[in-house]
């Protein structure tokens, strides 16, 4: 669901505190809101990022986080990569240092950030500012995607 009158989701969802959320997915319910009067390029990353969340979901079943529930090593690869990009939080593009936002990372935030800038066209910015991240997005989640 597009809200077209709005940037952000706080009329749409108006039971919660939804003020500059861009985007949000309901995985029981199969759908994804999105606050739409924005640029073309800031939409197009918002709706990448959301379709990404519902993706993870259906691959891994996993509360949209990266890897399969019990793969250790997997798991252990992502986390060191999120700590790694936590440390220079404040080096990075905004729309990575959203994931960080409540100074709490949700795994599920962090990965979603690869196909948001993408879809901006940023793979510059990615391989500049998280390589890893983007090197786990393409070996893992891609490959299990396909």
């Amino acid at each position: 669901m597009f809200d077209f009158n709005n940037e952000d989701l706080e009329c749409t969802l108006w039971y919660q505190d939804n003020r500059g959320t861009w985007g949000m997915t309901f995985f029981e319910q199969h759908e994804i809101h999105i606050g739409a009067k924005r640029k073309q390029n800031e939409l197009l990353g918002t709706l990448a990022h959301e379709l990404c969340h519902y993706a993870l979901q259906l691959v891994y079943e996993n509360e949209a986080k990266p890897y399969i529930r019990g793969d250790k090593s997997t798991k252990a690869l992502y986390v060191d990569i999120l700590k790694e990009i936590q440390d220079k939080k404040e080096s990075v593009h905004d729309v990575i240092k959203r994931a960080f936002i409540t100074n709490r990372v949700r795994e599920e935030e962090l990965i979603v950030r690869v196909p948001h800038l993408l879809a901006m066209h940023c793979e510059q910015i990615l391989q500049e500012q998280v390589p890893k991240l983007l090197e786990f997005f393409k070996d893992n989640v891609i490959r299990d995607m396909n």
